[in-house]
């Protein structure tokens, strides 16, 4: 499989997206994250996600993006995109515009190192997640 989900630490998921892979890949990825964070419902999860070597959005993602925002659980928080293309940071720029309150969750790094020192400082400011 091209995509990886796994703790990174107590509460980071890393999530990384090595092209190609297919919508059934991506969708099982998305199951097991959801799973992984559901499991720590008194932690606030991050994400960091790399993205390199995305250099398109394929079609319907917009859609399948607000079904998943759907099934988010309560306690998943910020998301890290690492080495993101100039496509996904303008998608990410859509999204930002027609959900804002997600759009707030979102971050760019350059590499994985400072991605991580980005969402630690994130999580470290935010309050304890409450039920």
């Amino acid at each position: 499989m091209s995509i990886e989900v796994n703790w990174l630490e107590s509460r980071i998921l890393l999530y990384r997206l090595v092209p190609p892979f297919t919508w059934e890949e991506l969708n099982q990825s998305l199951s097991q994250a959801i799973t992984m964070v559901k499991a720590v419902p008194e932690k606030e999860v991050g994400t960091l996600l790399e993205v390199r070597g995305i250099i398109s959005i394929p079609h319907g993602s917009l859609q399948r993006g607000s079904q998943v925002l759907n099934l988010k659980p309560p306690n998943a928080g910020p998301v890290v995109l690492v080495q993101a293309h100039p496509v996904i940071k303008a998608f990410c720029g859509m999204v930002k515009m027609l959900h804002p309150p997600i759009g707030k969750l979102i971050y760019f790094a350059d590499d994985r190192a400072s991605g991580l020192l980005l969402l630690r400082r994130v999580l470290k400011t935010k309050r304890p997640v409450q039920e």
